[in-house]
């Protein structure tokens, strides 16, 4: 809910500095024209005055007729200011007095006023920028618009401080300056012992684990400390990373030597394919039956046709007589 009211809030400070820019250019363009209408009333009361400043036998003789007080002032007219006096004239604008504006929050004011105003007179004036105006708004504000800001702050400092965690990427010295700054603002009353127990409490899990120093110790201490794992858990990972380097190497040196063995063995696999596809092929099953008929099996043991020499009777009687005389050996042998 307060994330809700925050971007709301956000976006209703977008819409109005938009509509703030939209007013200024508005404004510069008749503060410019209002500029230079002073710059002309300036020279009418220098021409008035010059005028004035005439010598007195002309204005006797002007009081004499009419006409003559009439081709005095249309010849009066035409005459340069500057080529009277001999310098030229110089006009210098001065600023009208500014006072900071503030808003107080009643219902008869006007929001988006008040913020036309205060980024006029921070731009003219001091010279800030937007980021500047945002941080300094307070001082421009009273009474419920005060309170209501104060309570606002509060808010976005509480919910700062509970996602104020140290991120896997950060230091411990980059920790403490973020944290410290929030602590300050949220816990003004706190000592530097209620700090430290707020830095275990927000640290590194797996810095945590590894810290040696008790909970009652000095924030220096605790940071000489933290230093010092940061160190250990920097080699653990230099370790790992480099271990894990190995075992890639080592999978990719096993799955190169799995890759030739499969494509060993499909080359297996399509060459009995291919044989298989061959024996059960017609055409060469009848050029074997035309090659085995051409030429009979013979026995080379016995020379009759019809078997095979491991089918032999004769050669399975000779080996029985054999295997029954006494072994002997010569020394051919």
């Amino acid at each position: 809910m307060k994330q809700m009211i925050k971007e709301q809030n956000t976006n209703t400070w977008t819409d109005i500095l938009i509509e703030i820019q939209e007013i200024k250019h508005s404004l510069l363009d008749a503060k410019n024209e209002q500029q230079n209408d002073e710059r002309m009333q300036q020279l009418e009361h220098n021409h008035n005055a010059t005028s004035f400043s005439l010598p007195a036998t002309q204005t006797r003789q002007g009081r004499s007729s009419s006409s003559t007080i009439t081709n005095n002032e249309s010849s009066s007219s035409h005459i340069n200011p500057s080529d009277i006096n001999g310098n030229k004239t110089q006009t210098i604008v001065l600023p009208p007095p500014t006072t900071a504006p503030v808003f107080y929050g009643k219902s008869s004011e006007r929001a988006w006023q008040f913020l036309m105003r205060v980024e006029e007179y921070a731009e003219t004036v001091h010279m800030w920028s937007e980021d500047m105006l945002l941080r300094g708004i307070s001082q421009f504000l009273k009474d419920t618009a005060l309170e209501w800001y104060c309570q606002l702050r509060s808010s976005q400092q509480h919910q700062q401080w509970n996602e104020c965690l140290q991120n896997k990427d950060e230091t411990i010295n980059e920790f403490i300056i973020r944290l410290r700054a929030i602590w300050v603002e949220q816990f003004p009353q706190e000592t530097e012992a209620n700090l430290v127990k707020h830095l275990f409490c927000k640290m590194r899990p797996d810095m945590l684990n590894i810290m040696g120093c008790p909970r009652n110790a000095s924030l220096q201490e605790t940071l000489l400390e933290a230093q010092r794992v940061e160190e250990i858990i920097y080699h653990r990972m230099k370790d790992n990373n480099q271990i894990s380097q190995l075992l890639n190497n080592t999978t990719y040196n096993n799955n190169s030597f799995l890759n030739r063995n499969d494509a060993s063995s499909n080359r297996k696999d399509e060459h009995m394919r291919i044989s298989h596809k061959v024996i059960n092929n017609i055409p060469y099953q009848q050029m074997r039956r035309n090659q085995i008929d051409q030429h009979p099996i013979s026995c080379y043991h016995c020379g009759q046709s019809n078997h095979r020499t491991r089918d032999c009777w004769n050669k399975q009687e000779y080996n029985n007589n054999y295997s029954q005389q006494p072994t002997s050996y010569s020394k051919n042998e």
